[in-house]
């Protein structure tokens, strides 16, 4: 289940940002309708993989499957 919501609900982020956040809900939904967490914001993170907070999470050894364990 993939949540879509227009970037002009959301218009105090940036485009990544709400990147990050849709991704997080997806991975919060992806499993069963939940509230995201914490884990579902950082695995968001490193999904996106291109704001300074991804590449700062991959310098240090945080990948998809390390958010996962």
């Amino acid at each position: 289940m993939t949540w879509k919501v227009p970037l002009s609900l959301l218009p105090t982020y940036t485009s990544r940002a709400a990147q990050v956040l849709r991704l997080a809900v997806d991975s919060a939904l992806a499993e069963y309708p939940r509230d995201a967490t914490p884990q579902d914001l950082l695995r968001g993170l490193v999904r996106e993989g291109r704001s300074r907070a991804a590449l700062i999470l991959r310098a240090n050894g945080i990948s998809e499957d390390a958010v996962n364990r």
